[in-house]
């Protein structure tokens, strides 16, 4: 009895090394992950499970991390999944759309395994077990061959190939596990356009205070019609300073109002370019200037021209009633000055004057 007790021990101890070799060569997936989805989607736990699953880290390789954000975001019966991810500085974007949240849970861990590169590699699916099999149908039941009335004559191609009833039946897979059908190709459901880069019409209205152009802070109104889409736009406006009055000496008094237009041309700025964007308008404005109590009363009109850099915020991003904020620095091409008889200068535009307004934006075509 003692010489077969080693020899059971001697046996144990070598299969020993071997598998604690073979655990050390699995290595996790070096994934930091954002997962947000609504309730009735898997959570981040199963999507990494689901990733750890069907992937794996290739022996003797070494693979970068990657960081991921995922979304998945419910909007009148449709799911949309927005994915961004990081690997070494290389940033990847991609947006699928489906009618339920299960296709989606499947393309992102596709998707995920995939980031990684060529250091990872795709598990057999089907010699895996799956947590939640789907159903299969059954293999038809053989029929037998009938039987020939005159002697057979050898047919190899027969007996080599084996008729499609015998095909033994494939294991159920997982319902997250992806398949050649899942991955994204020209034969699968396209991806519609993004609602930042389609075209549409958006309409505004509201106001600012102007600083520095005129004597004193003037009120602005101003309406527009944007064109293009969220992310880049043409505006034309429509621009009417009420007035100002200034209190001069011996009680002379002047007033000034303006009235033109301005055409901008904004681009979002990444990643919020739906949201915060920059503007650069060209600016033409009449501005009239008119003088009582002094030896001659009058009025003139001198033309301005400015460049004028903005920043303009709109909240929500999404939406056809909106609300915008903006910052502008006008910069005066020419400096027209006002003069009045028998009291010389009255005012100057300066070369810089900022503003800051206000919007209503109506959008349906965005």
């Amino acid at each position: 009895m003692l010489p077969r007790l080693r020899g059971i021990s001697l046996v144990l101890a070598l299969g020993l090394p071997a598998r604690e070799s073979r655990a050390e060569s699995a290595q996790p997936l070096p994934l930091v992950l954002d997962w947000r989805a609504p309730a009735g989607c898997a959570s981040e736990d199963e999507i990494r499970r689901e990733l750890e699953r069907i992937a794996r880290v290739r022996p003797g390789r070494t693979v970068a991390p990657v960081s991921a954000q995922a979304r998945i975001e419910l909007s009148r019966g449709t799911y949309r999944l927005t994915l961004h991810t990081l690997q070494n500085g290389v940033q990847g974007e991609r947006s699928l759309v489906a009618t339920e949240c299960r296709p989606l849970e499947r393309e992102v861990t596709l998707l995920l395994a995939l980031s990684f590169g060529e250091g990872v590699e795709l598990l057999d699916s089907p010699g895996t077990p799956s947590p939640t099999p789907s159903p299969t149908t059954p293999p038809p039941t053989p029929t037998a061959a009938p039987v020939p009335s005159s002697p057979p004559t050898p047919a190899p191609s027969s007996t080599a190939t084996p008729a499609p009833s015998q095909t033994p039946p494939s294991t159920p897979s997982s319902s997250l596990t992806p398949t050649p059908s899942s991955i994204p190709t020209s034969s699968s459901t396209p991806t519609p356009t993004s609602p930042s880069n389609s075209l549409g019409l958006s309409a505004s209205l509201g106001g600012a205070l102007l600083f520095r152009t005129l004597p004193s802070p003037a009120p602005v109104l101003f309406t527009g019609v944007a064109f293009g889409t969220s992310r880049f736009y043409l505006e034309p406006r429509f621009v009417w300073i009420p007035g100002v009055a200034q209190t001069l000496a011996r009680n002379v008094r002047a007033h000034y109002d303006a009235f033109g237009g301005a055409l901008s041309a904004c681009a979002g700025v990444p990643p919020l370019s739906s949201g915060i964007g920059g503007c650069l308008a060209f600016e033409t404005l009449a501005v009239r200037g008119s003088s009582a109590g002094a030896s001659e009363a009058g009025e003139d009109v001198a033309p301005l021209f400015e460049a004028t850099p903005a920043i303009r915020w709109r909240w929500p991003q999404k939406g056809w009633l909106a609300v915008e904020l903006e910052g502008a620095l006008h910069v005066a091409l020419n400096e027209p000055r006002f003069v009045v008889v028998g009291l010389g200068e009255a005012h100057q535009i300066p070369r810089l004057a900022p503003s800051l307004g206000a919007a209503l934006l109506l959008r349906p075509g965005f």
